[in-house]
């Protein structure tokens, strides 16, 4: 194994040019004397950069897998690395919380080093309009509901909720929209020790009845279906919607900085889940190494397995740049303003995020801002653990086409273009043979 010269990587949830990327990069040569050179798709083309990249056989050596699914579906046909060996050669097995790792396994090999805990999403109202109505908050649907009819009252010009999406590509595919679901999954499940399709169970024709009485009555955003998640917080920055399911942490502050814009008194707090409702912490995710890396141990341990060295480099992937990202003030870090706005400070990472490192670092300087607090606060308290479906051939040959089927049937409901059982009759005819190959895997 020699040192690399230079690193490719594809990589997303990152720190933008705009932010200081090219001061980490040229940071990085400084510190190991290797060029990193990165790619950094647009958030919302990233799922199909990937899969581009992998069909074209141009991997770079380093990919930021973005879901759970691709990370089965790239280990499993041999895309990527399987790092065990390098995990306990070079002591990582020491640093990090090996209970998220063992989230991480494919059958038994471990193909990438997560960024962060896996974190997950819960959902976000206007404190200050619930104020307004002199209301608490909803811990029932009915309060929930009776909660979005106020706000469509005080506020007519906005949409009481919105989201990206009624699913999404992302595992699991509902956790933006865990209200209206509840106990149905619109996804598989295991009920008794078997995997079904909870399309198909019993339970979604009242969550289905839950989402077209709310959309009907105008309660929901009508581009829910087309939104992607910027145009959704777009909405809530805005003004022109209220309440919405996104990311615990951070986001819970930068929602409130971008909302305070236009409103210096606006506020979204962090509801609690209500009866009924679960709150998912994912899969943790990270980056892999690809079998197109002619020198996979040295970008392991120069990079992927470097950056959490308890050192310059866990500091540089972490917090940034010295000058740029932070400054040191009595011993502390302190985050300087953005780059790109200087009216937010950024509390997440550079890459590695340190409100969910899942290695503990007891030299990081930073303390963690309490605006991000009670959002993970309250989502520690409730979340549970996602299962990941097994790996499946059929899946992988019919998954995409299944999640085009399911997103009609849901929309044919909610906007009231198909009665409930008509449209699940048309998904059975569209996909339900190829479910039932699926199922089939699953339950071997």
């Amino acid at each position: 194994m020699v040192k690399p010269t230079t690193i490719t990587w594809l990589a997303d949830v990152l720190v933008s040019e705009e932010d200081g990327l090219s001061q980490v990069v040229a940071k990085y040569k400084e510190l190991t004397g290797i060029t990193l050179d990165i790619t950094k798709p647009a958030h919302n083309q990233y799922m199909e950069k990937v899969d581009l990249t992998f069909a074209t056989g141009e991997a770079p050596d380093v990919v930021y897998i973005p879901d759970a699914t691709y990370m089965q579906r790239y280990a499993g046909n041999g895309a990527l690395v399987n790092l065990n060996d390098w995990y306990v050669k070079y002591g990582l097995d020491k640093k990090f919380d090996n209970k998220i790792m063992d989230g991480t396994q494919v059958n038994g090999g471990l193909y990438i080093i997560p960024y962060t805990g896996g974190n997950g999403t819960l959902t976000y109202y206007r404190g200050d309009w619930l104020k307004e109505l002199g209301m608490q908050p909803p811990k029932t649907y009915d309060e929930f509901i009776a909660m979005l009819r106020g706000f469509k009252k005080i506020h007519p010009e906005a949409v009481p909720y919105t989201a990206p999406g009624i699913i999404q590509s992302e595992f699991p595919t509902y956790i933006y929209t865990v209200e209206f679901f509840q106990d149905a999954v619109p996804d598989y499940t295991k009920i008794n020790g078997k995997w079904v399709d909870g399309i198909q169970q019993p339970n979604m024709r009242a969550a289905m009845e839950r989402w077209r009485s709310a959309f009907a009555e105008g309660l929901i955003d009508k581009d829910i279906v087309t939104n992607n998640t910027s145009a959704a917080r777009e909405k809530i920055y805005a003004q022109t919607a209220a309440v919405m399911n996104y990311w615990a942490g951070p986001w819970h502050q930068q929602f409130n900085q971008n909302l305070r814009k236009n409103n210096p008194n606006g506020a979204m707090d962090p509801l609690p889940a209500i009866k009924g409702v679960t709150y998912f912490d994912r899969v943790a995710l990270g980056s892999a190494i690809t079998r197109n890396s002619k020198n996979p141990e040295g970008v392991f341990k120069y990079f992927l397995g470097g950056m959490f060295d308890e050192g310059p480099l866990q500091m540089l992937f972490t917090h940034g740049v010295e000058g740029i990202h932070y400054k040191m003030e009595g011993g502390k870090l302190v985050k300087l303003p953005s780059l790109s706005n200087p009216a937010f400070t950024n509390a997440s990472g550079t890459y590695i995020k340190p409100e969910l490192t899942v290695a503990p670092w007891a030299k990081d300087p930073y303390e963690l801002p309490q605006a991000i607090m009670p959002s993970f606060n309250i989502f520690r308290a409730t979340a549970v653990p996602a299962i990941l479906p097994p790996l499946s051939a059929a899946n992988e040959r019919f998954g995409a086409d299944i999640l085009v089927a399911r997103k009609k049937f849901l929309a044919d409901v909610v906007y009231g273009n198909a009665a409930f059982d008509a449209a699940l009759a048309a998904y059975k005819t569209s996909v339900g043979a190829q479910v039932d190959q699926v199922l089939a895997d699953y339950n071997k």
